[in-house]
């Protein structure tokens, strides 16, 4: 699930955020990246996929070299220009967002998070309870942020 809010100043209003940065790998400009996305494989390994990668106000388009799978969820990716640890260094804690038009479509019932913001929570009886005003996934449990 592609699962990071797309609000607040480091996100466009039509872009998602797929994956974050970590700590630079080695000394030849690999970079950590903890996917936020169901679809890890499609995103990440493909050399030459590009994003937007997203900091504190500042964009910066950046294209997979090569990459592998680290662990469940992480990868380790070397980034077109990115040619060292300091390079790499300079990225950590950026965003990697594609465009939304670029996510898969979901089967059945399925959704992603930022798409439950705006509805309405009722009881069994029908009764509104409120809006959602979020769904934070940074917990172990997903918990839904409604507002009355």
């Amino acid at each position: 699930m592609e699962s990071e809010k797309r609000t607040g100043e480091d996100f466009a209003e039509d872009f998602v955020a797929v994956g974050r940065i970590g700590r630079p790998v080695g000394l030849a400009g690999e970079c950590s990246v903890l996917a936020a996305t169901d679809f890890s494989s499609e995103r990440f390994s493909q050399k030459g996929t590009r994003f937007a990668w997203r900091l504190h106000g500042r964009v910066k388009e950046l294209a997979v070299e090569q990459s592998r799978q680290r662990a469940e969820g992480e990868w380790v990716v070397k980034f077109a220009g990115v040619s060292d640890r300091s390079a790499a260094d300079a990225l950590k804690g950026g965003s990697l967002t594609v465009p939304a038009s670029e996510r898969k479509a979901l089967s059945g019932e399925s959704f992603y998070p930022d798409e439950v913001e705006g509805w309405s929570v009722v009881n069994l009886e029908g009764e509104r309870l409120g809006r959602v005003e979020a769904l934070d996934v940074s917990t172990a449990n997903a918990l839904l942020c409604v507002a009355r």
